[in-house]
């Protein structure tokens, strides 16, 4: 596995992450103005959010391995595997 490039790649996707984290800061202030269901605490949108970028990170790392693991490109692996 080329770790240069996967860590490239993981680089550049929290890099826009946090940078559009810090320009849509302003939007939280929407957020917490919106219609949500009475028990759902402000505090729970971010943590949950962490978590599912973190697994679609751990996803990522996983299915690049699985493609390098069976010796085939990422093209080849996105158009659907058939085992």
């Amino acid at each position: 596995m080329n770790y240069k490039q996967l860590s490239i790649s993981l680089a550049i996707s929290l890099g826009i992450g946090g940078l559009s984290g810090l320009i849509t800061m302003i939007g939280m202030e929407s957020f917490k103005n919106a219609n949500k269901p009475p028990l759902t605490p402000d505090f729970l949108f971010p943590i949950v959010l962490t978590i599912l970028l973190w697994l679609l990170i751990i996803l990522m790392i996983k299915w690049v391995t699985f493609a390098a693991y069976l010796n085939i490109g990422l093209a080849e692996c996105r158009s659907g595997i058939e085992i």
